[in-house]
């Protein structure tokens, strides 16, 4: 008997699946100043599969050139996107991080956001004498931006007002006599009394940054054309404060000599002559408005004497003396205010 052979099914399984984890990414905020470049930040983290493999380009979202960033897992399926650049100008930035993985040949867009500060200001004020009911023209203030691309021509980002300190403002006009270098702001003003005047010099950047600068002006009323004479023998005396210690000594200030570019004579302190020689005039126009400043150097010995002469050139008010290298014992430098009569 032949028995008959039921014909057997064949199953074929397919291997299973493997399970491919999607990129999943998180933005990390940059935040930077335009200006001032930087370099390893991460933009971006993301999961993927533990095994994957990326290579990461950065576009920074300002027209610039994109450029390769530095992927890093950390093995249990966490990436980091790092890179580095330097954004000329200050904004918001939308920055793009195109992930590709070699062996998928499958590509994936993240998106980040750069928020890019404007670079600080430094600003210092420039303190000036002019003639009451005379046009001023020139430097009040000087500043630097931190952003090394900061330029005056054709067009400066900043933007500077002058309080003149008498009630008047006006624009001031921004210049820089080398690129990168600090920046100038000058103005013009007349001033109708003769007084000194605290003005004030407010710089602003369109990025938001701001400076502030303070100087004073010095005012001075119509006066002869020429210093009083000034020759004669002033005494009086100096008060110097050494470390909050304040002391008097005797002061002369024998002039033999003057002319329109200083005096000719000897400054004699505690009966001592500490100098002896001419003093040049230091300063335009302060010997032509009753303002006086001398300043010499000789022999090693430098300083400086300045005062006010009074208009019938009897007196010498507001004054003051700063010297080194005296031979006067206990004194070799001294700096202290002083007033002297013409005997």
């Amino acid at each position: 008997m032949v028995q008959s052979l039921e014909p057997r099914q064949l199953l074929s399984v397919a291997p299973a699946a493997t399970a491919v984890t999607p990129v999943r990414g998180k933005p990390v905020p940059v935040k930077a100043v335009e200006g001032q470049p930087f370099t390893n930040t991460t933009v971006e983290t993301f999961t993927a599969s533990p095994t994957s493999a990326f290579t990461a380009t950065i576009n920074w979202g300002d027209k610039s050139t994109p450029s390769t960033g530095t992927v890093t897992g950390d093995g249990a399926g966490n990436f980091t996107v790092a890179g580095g650049h330097d954004y000329a100008k200050f904004g918001n930035y939308h920055i793009k991080v195109t992930l590709a993985n070699p062996s998928t040949s499958k590509s994936t867009t993240l998106s980040s956001l750069a928020k890019v500060s404007d670079a600080a200001l430094s600003a210092s004020g420039t303190s000036f004498t002019t003639q009451k009911g005379t046009l001023f023209v020139g430097a009040v203030a000087t500043f630097t931006d931190a952003d090394p691309n900061a330029v005056a021509t054709p067009k400066a980002t900043e933007t500077a007002m002058i309080n003149w300190g008498d009630g008047t403002v006006s624009a001031g006009t921004i210049t820089q006599a080398t690129p990168g270098g600090p920046f100038t702001v000058s103005g013009k003003h007349t001033y109708g009394v003769a007084k000194t005047f605290n003005l004030t010099t407010l710089i602003r950047d369109s990025g938001g940054s701001k400076a502030t600068a303070t100087g004073q002006a010095t005012i001075l009323g119509p006066q002869g054309t020429t210093t009083p004479t000034l020759i004669g023998d002033f005494k009086g005396s100096i008060k110097v404060s050494t470390f909050g210690v304040s002391t008097s000594h005797s002061f002369e200030l024998q002039i033999t000599g003057q002319d329109l570019n200083g005096i000719m004579g000897n400054v004699i302190i505690d009966g001592v002559q500490a100098f002896s020689g001419t003093l040049p005039a230091g300063g335009v126009g302060e010997l032509t408005n009753g303002n006086v400043k001398y300043t010499f150097t000789t022999s090693g010995i430098s300083g400086v004497v300045s005062g006010h002469i009074s208009p019938d050139g009897k007196h010498i008010t507001s004054g003051f003396f700063q010297a080194s290298g005296l031979p006067v014992p206990g004194l070799s430098s001294i700096h202290g205010s002083y007033t002297a009569d013409l005997q």
